[in-house]
């Protein structure tokens, strides 16, 4: 313990470690960015199968909102707070939004299974699926980006 604090007084006197120094501010993920991309990506993906007249442009427009809605309510909830300061909060944030995020998807399937009978399950699940790949592709991109 003696250690640790000899070390944050040394770094401290040497301002590597201080409010001031950018590097070492904790700056919050790029939610609003990473959705705005999503939301822009599957109104294009829909608006061009529904120009050609695919009978599954519906299905692909479902599939990604019920990626997209949770996903959204998720980093919104999660990235509220940063710091150590915040610790309690960032902690409570984050159980937060893993529920709320949880229970949306669910709840979404069951409400798009139930009151659209005739969309195509399959259809449905594989844009699920590839929403999810596109948001890691786009985190991934973002991430390494900065």
């Amino acid at each position: 313990m003696a250690s640790q604090s000899v070390l944050f007084s040394y770094l401290h006197k040497t301002n590597k470690v201080s409010k001031n120094n950018p590097k070492h501010h904790i700056r919050k993920p790029p939610v609003n960015s990473v959705s705005v991309i999503e939301l822009l990506a599957f109104v294009t993906i829909f608006y061009a199968l529904h120009a050609w007249q695919q009978p599954f442009a519906k299905e692909v427009l479902l599939g990604g909102l019920i990626f997209f809605i949770p996903s959204t309510l998720f980093g919104w909830l999660a990235y509220r707070f940063t710091g150590a300061k915040h610790a309690q909060q960032v902690t409570y944030s984050f159980y937060l939004a893993e529920i709320v995020k949880f229970s949306a998807t669910l709840g979404l399937f069951a409400f798009v299974f139930i009151r659209f009978n005739t969309v195509d399950v399959w259809i449905v699940m594989a844009t699920y699926g590839l929403s999810w790949f596109l948001h890691q592709i786009l985190l991934f991109t973002i991430a390494f980006r900065r």
